[in-house]
Parts: C-alpha cells; structure tokens; sequence
C-alpha cells in the first residue's frame, strides 16, 4: 500500500513541476535568424530538473520530454522538430544520472573549483575584451569579429557573467551565515553541475540538429553559431542552478515527509 502510495506522489509532484515548466516555456523569448529560430531564452528547465533531481533521470526524462511536446502543442514556433525533444529528454535523463554521481562530492572541492571555473571565465572575457580594444586586427581579434555582433558576449559578457557568479558565491556565504540550517550553499554547487552539463550537451546538440534541418543555419560555420548559444545557455544554467537550489531547499523542508518508526 505504501510502495502505490509513494508512486501516486511522485506522479502528482512529476505533474505539478510539468505544468509549471510549460507555463513558463510559454513565457519565454525567441530569437530568430531570418524566419528561423536559432534559440529561446526559457527557464522551465528550473522545473523539469527539479523533477530528475527529486525523483531520478527516468521521471528527469519524461518532464523534460512532455514539457516539450505540451508546450510546442501550445504554443508552436516552426515545425516541430522530433529530435528536438529526444535531446530534451536526454538532457533530463543526464541531469537524474548526474545528481546521483555528485552524491558524494565534497562541497568544499566543489566551492573551489567553482571560483576557479568563474576565475577561468572572467579571464577569458577580459582577455577576449583586450584584444578588440587595441588588437582588432589580430588574428583572435579577426577570429572574435567573425561572431558579429555577438562578438561582445564573448568579451564583456563573459566578464559580466564572471562577475555574476561570483556575486552568487557570496550571497551563498552570508545566506549559510545567517541559516547554517539553510541547505542552500550546500547544494548549489552540486546543482550547478547538475544543470549546466546537461544543459550544455542539449544546446551542443541542438545546434548540430538545427544545422541539419535548415540550410540557412548550415550555411553558418559552426562554432561561430554554437558560441553565442553556449554563452546564452550559461547565463541561463547560472539563473537556473541557484533557482533549483533553493527551491530544493524549500521542497525538502515543507514537503519531504519523513518516516514514521514502527513500533
């Protein structure tokens, strides 16, 4: 009875988090190249890995992969793309299986190779900025300029979401300060981990995909289309990560329910 129980929940909780990613999916923006959409700026994955991260990849891949199909039914922008959400479900099935490798990790080596990930960021994207200051002409210049406009987000931008995460790391320190109970900056890296590599391999093979399907997108090298993705899906992941963090925390505080001992 406990064991049909404890499915009914999982089940009603997986919904819940489907729902709410698809009203949020409908919320989001779209970029186009031309007629074609080259990339959405959307934060339902918050919810769909959520849904790996509490009840495993099997359910991570099933949110992410109705989500995708309910919210195309809603709202459709181009024809729908099948392997679009084989890549959506992949990413859920990953982010479950990850969640469950990073058990273990010690929090205090994952805070520092955080800093050092942001640290590496942040130099790239101030060296990235040097050089289209005074080297434009420079082959790296040359190479930067070749993005288009996008050539700042991979200069200033970097630098900007550098500065982000950092900021984050210290909100974590005076959040554990005023709660030690507050399992936030705990998790948080574990969580980063979690949804950025995951989001990362989706928006790497999206962009394989699209080049594939349209020949507008194929006539773009690319590097030169999955950068500006990739640092697009960054900002996303960070926004995402601390958002999952804490509505982790409020999750298991509220709505975890502990077991009764037997008598």
């Amino acid at each position: 009875m406990s064991k049909n129980r404890d499915a009914i929940r999982r089940i009603a909780h997986v919904s819940l988090l489907i729902t709410l990613a698809v009203v949020i999916r409908n919320l989001s923006y779209s970029l186009y190249i031309g007629s074609i959409m080259a990339t959405r700026i959307s934060f339902s994955g918050i919810f769909t890995r959520m849904a790996a991260i509490l009840f495993g990849p099997v359910y991570g891949g099933l949110a992410s992969g109705i989500q995708d199909i309910i919210g195309y039914l809603i709202k459709p922008e181009g024809p729908f793309i099948p392997w679009l959400t084989l890549t959506a479900i992949a990413g859920g099935v990953v982010a479950g299986f990850l969640w469950r490798w990073t058990g273990k990790a010690d929090s205090i080596k994952a805070g520092r190779c955080y800093l050092l990930f942001f640290a590496c960021i942040g130099l790239i994207g101030g060296i990235n900025l040097l050089v289209l200051s005074v080297w434009p002409d420079s082959f790296w210049g040359r190479v930067l300029d070749s993005i288009g406009k996008n050539r700042d987000l991979a200069a200033s931008g970097l630098v900007v979401f550098a500065g982000i995460g950092f900021a984050l790391y210290l909100l974590n320190m005076l959040i554990k300060r005023l709660n030690s109970k507050w399992q936030v900056n705990e998790q948080f890296f574990r969580v980063l981990l979690t949804v950025g590599v995951s989001g990362l391999l989706v928006t790497t093979l999206n962009t394989w995909i699209l080049r594939a399907v349209f020949p507008e997108l194929a006539a773009i090298d690319f590097l030169v289309f999955l950068i500006p993705r990739l640092i697009k899906e960054a900002f996303v992941v960070l926004v995402q990560a601390y958002l999952v963090t804490f509505l982790l925390s409020i999750y298991n505080r509220y709505f975890v329910v502990e077991p009764v001992p037997s008598r």
